[in-house]
């Protein structure tokens, strides 16, 4: 293999590594959302703000999201604010919602999902997508890396067509 013909397993082995610490973040993440859903101390949050933010252009569409200021009190006097997209849109300023936070860190509030979900199935189908993808980029490193020993540069694409060109070839 000569230095042409590195990103071809560089670059897919690269998208893989951040696919897995992608996953890693996101069962970690869950993880913690659910500890605090489970065993946190649960409070009463006043919605403080809302604001929506656009994006796009207006000519190919745009889109709205919704942002939620949640404003909660511990017992121990402090107050605190969370920022939260996951509330229903019918939630106006002023309305109450139940949050759930760790005592050792009480200004990283969970909001309480009326239905008792902890968003495992999100999470799942995330790091399914993320695990599928780092395999096929790690199997297109594979086929790439062992496809160059016999000298063929459209070996990792197959019988499909696309042909690589060796440089200074046309």
């Amino acid at each position: 293999m000569d230095a042409g013909e590195i990103p071809l397993v560089l670059v897919p082995g690269l998208m893989a590594a951040g696919a897995l610490i992608g996953a890693g973040f996101t069962v970690r993440s869950w993880h913690r959302t659910r500890a605090v859903l489970r065993d946190g101390q649960r409070v009463p949050a006043r919605c403080v703000r809302i604001s929506t933010r656009v994006s796009g252009d207006g000519e190919n569409g745009t889109s709205s999201r919704q942002r939620y200021v949640l404003e909660y009190a511990v017992p121990a006097g402090a107050t605190h604010r969370i920022d939260e997209g996951t509330l229903p849109s019918t939630t106006c300023e002023g309305d109450m919602v139940t949050v759930a936070y760790d005592t050792r860190r009480p200004g990283q509030g969970v909001v309480v999902p009326p239905d008792g979900g902890t968003g495992g199935v999100g999470a799942a189908v995330l790091v399914a997508f993320l695990l599928v993808f780092a395999v096929g980029a790690l199997v297109f490193a594979h086929s790439a890396a062992g496809s160059f020993d016999d000298g063929d540069m459209n070996a990792p694409f197959g019988d499909s067509g696309i042909s690589v060109l060796a440089p200074g070839t046309a």
